[in-house]
């Protein structure tokens, strides 16, 4: 088991055994590297550990284990660890962690296994459990090696990953197999597994009286205690950066303590890449900057390995970019440090401008009244206003807090070329004040009454980055995949894929065939569900694509969703309007708030929706709290938002901007029939040939 994750620890392995357990380990030296061998015994050999990770506050915790009378034989993490476990137990000592680990300990005194996973999910744990084997092990892969494991897919979680884009449970695509979940522990005892959580998140304790400055300030000291102890290292240490302000800030940070060499990624001739703001970025602090590229051919080369670190399936295009990432650092450095976790923990992304609305929702409707409308709303079909009430059924920190999944794929990213990642804004002691922080210090507004997210964070790293760094819009780490597909070798390796033994076991190979030809032929764009960055991002980059590759020729942007984020339904509008190609609207369904903006904003006499769909319109919904200040900003931002949309869908329509002032004061449903009376749309669909 331990040899099919050997690219986990190259350096060094080890093994035991007796009549209740075998264990394995392969190491990847990063700190005392001439000792640390595992696994690792404590007093009497009656308890053995294996551990993947660093403690970062080993230091702290080995003094005070000396102090109470325990001896130590290494200068290595993982030794506090069994040495905790015997002098405070196991709940105790998890307390007192502070670090990146998933971790087992024999107890052979009490015939047990006792394994714990990190607070955020950093390094990943699994294990099997089919009531008569128990194994566990950092990837599922390991588990192919014993022969009573059972190869068996979890085919009912398929819909779940196909919906949600990762599984969202403890349970894996495999029977049987399950996570450990974030800041949760198990115990095997007498052929019975139980799991408990010994960290979680916890927003009771939201302070509204904290101010933007204020938590900058504590933002400042945090970050730079953070960093200071991602960096123990006896091994070299690197800092991946991107044009953004979280990397920019971390390894402006680092670079204070030890000149730091840093690794960016870009594509060949790519719009995507943002090279030059990397590298002009550490030149202007002085440290070293590696730039690598990456075509079509490096991507699709490397994807089916991809596929097998990853053990589950992947959702996420980038993944193959971060791993080439990875291989260009692994040449010079182990240990690299990222900015990763900002964005969830301080608000990064235009979708946690919903939480202004929620926390109002929350704070104005009692909980059990929410639970019974989100029951009551999953029951229904669809109707505006659904998903919200399903959202507010569970804590805002459940609906937004989603860091297990980027985590656990960037561990994999980094192992495969044996190499570890240190997450320098992901701490224990950064959660604590996170949890304690407003949504108004999170997302705020500017003189325009454009939303600023991460105000705190951004105007923390405004004191020690230059402001054009700070203030700089989120990117993300997108690829060319869509344009890649368009070209004859790449789209012959997608329907390679499509026909093959395994997709043909759980799809319908024609709808498969259908989708791709959609792609690569008929210039059609999906947008269905919430309007939120992400789906934005695949929807702007697809309409650059399709109008670059003909502008002569019509997109045609077939629209199914309830609305949602305004800034982002706005980028796809004044993409719309960027692009020399006609847009061809279609609606299907529902295109409620601002999906009827999109579908009133077709190219004229080209906008378009099918017999039985509707079209709602009505103004922004939003909520404020906090001082008088921020609600009086909240308040000048929606309604700036529903002045733009009333003149946009008036300007659409041909109707009076009075009118439909007063037609959207509240939700106003329209058939498509009526939607064609006010002129949002200018015909009805009733067969393929009337779009022609």
């Amino acid at each position: 088991m331990a040899q099919r994750i050997k690219h986990r620890g190259p350096d060094d392995d080890g093994f035991f055994q007796n009549e209740d357990v075998s264990m394995g380990f392969r190491r990847l030296s990063i700190i005392d590297l001439a000792n640390g061998h595992q696994p690792m015994f404590g007093d009497n050999d009656t308890d053995v550990l294996t551990f993947n990770g660093e403690i970062y506050n080993y230091k702290d915790l080995q003094k005070e284990l000396i102090e109470a009378g325990q001896e130590f034989d290494t200068d290595c993490d993982s030794e506090v660890l069994i040495r905790g476990y015997e002098a405070w137990g196991p709940k105790k000592l998890l307390s007192k962690l502070r670090g990146m680990f998933a971790f087992a300990i024999y107890d052979s005194k009490k015939h047990q296994v006792f394994g714990a996973r990190d607070h955020f999910g950093i390094k990943p744990m699994y294990y099997y459990d089919d009531g008569k084997n128990f194994m566990w092990g950092s990837e599922i892969k390991a588990f192919l090696a014993n022969p009573n494991f059972k190869k068996e897919i979890n085919t009912k979680l398929l819909p779940v990953h196909l919906s949600f884009e990762f599984i969202p449970s403890a349970e894996t695509m495999f029977k049987n197999v399950y996570k450990v979940m974030p800041g949760q522990y198990f115990i095997y005892k007498d052929g019975k597994t139980t799991t408990d959580t010994f960290y979680k998140y916890n927003y009771d304790h939201i302070d509204d009286s904290q101010t933007i400055d204020g938590d900058a300030k504590k933002i400042e000291g945090l970050v730079d205690d953070s960093v200071k102890v991602h960096m123990a290292s006896d091994v070299p240490l690197g800092s991946f950066l991107s044009s953004g302000v979280d990397s920019s800030y971390v390894l402006n940070e680092a670079a204070k303590i030890k000149p730091m060499q840093s690794f960016s990624l870009g594509f060949n001739g790519s719009k995507y890449s943002e090279l030059s703001w990397s590298t002009k970025f550490a030149k202007e602090i002085g440290q070293k900057n590696t730039a690598t590229t990456i075509d079509g051919d490096d991507y699709f080369d490397f994807l089916p390995t991809m596929m097998y670190y990853m053990d589950e399936p992947l959702s996420n295009p980038s993944a193959p970019q971060l791993y080439y990432l990875s291989h260009s650092a692994r040449k010079d450095l182990i240990v690299s440090l990222s900015g990763e976790g900002a964005d969830e923990f301080f608000g990064g992304y235009n979708t946690y401008l919903e939480a202004f609305t929620f926390e109002k929702y929350q704070k104005m409707v009692p909980k059990f009244v929410r639970t019974a409308l989100g029951k009551m709303a999953s029951m229904f079909p669809r109707f505006h206003g659904r998903r919200f009430l399903m959202r507010g059924a569970e804590p805002l920190y459940e609906r937004y807090y989603r860091v297990n999944y980027v985590f656990d794929q960037h561990d994999r990213d980094r192992v495969l070329k044996d190499k570890s990642l240190n997450f320098d804004t992901v701490d224990k002691e950064v959660a604590a004040f996170a949890q304690t922080m407003p949504t108004k210090t999170r997302i705020t507004f500017d003189k325009d009454g454009n939303p600023i997210t991460k105000a705190a964070f951004r105007k923390a790293a405004s004191s020690q980055v230059p402001k054009v760094v700070a203030d700089k819009e989120k990117l993300g780490f997108p690829s060319p995949i869509a344009q890649w597909i368009k070209e004859p070798k790449y789209h012959a390796k997608i329907e390679e894929a499509f026909h093959s033994d395994i997709a043909k076991k759980f799809f319908n190979v024609d709808e498969l065939d259908y989708i791709l030809k959609e792609h690569m032929e008929d210039r059609i764009i999906m947008l269905s569900g919430e309007i939120q960055d992400d789906m934005a991002n695949a929807v702007i980059a697809q309409l650059l694509f399709l109008d670059a590759q003909d502008s002569d020729k019509d997109i045609y942007l077939y629209i199914n969703s309830p609305g949602g984020v305004i800034t982002s339904g706005m980028a796809i509008y004044d993409t719309m309007n960027f692009i020399h190609a006609d847009v061809q609207t279609i609606v299907m369904g529902m295109a409620a708030s601002m999906a009827s903006v999109l579908a009133s904003s077709g190219a004229k006499g080209k906008r378009f929706a099918l017999p039985h769909s509707q079209i709602m319109i009505h103004q922004p919904s939003g909520g404020a709290q906090g001082q008088q200040t921020e609600i009086e900003i909240a308040a000048k931002e929606i309604l700036r938002a529903r002045k733009m949309i009333n003149e946009l869908l008036a300007e659409n329509s041909g109707q009076p901007l009075e009118r439909v002032n007063r037609d959207t004061e509240r939700d106003n449903y329209l058939t498509a029939d009526e939607a064609v009376d006010y002129g949002l749309i200018d015909g009805i669909m009733k067969n393929s040939s009337d779009k022609k």
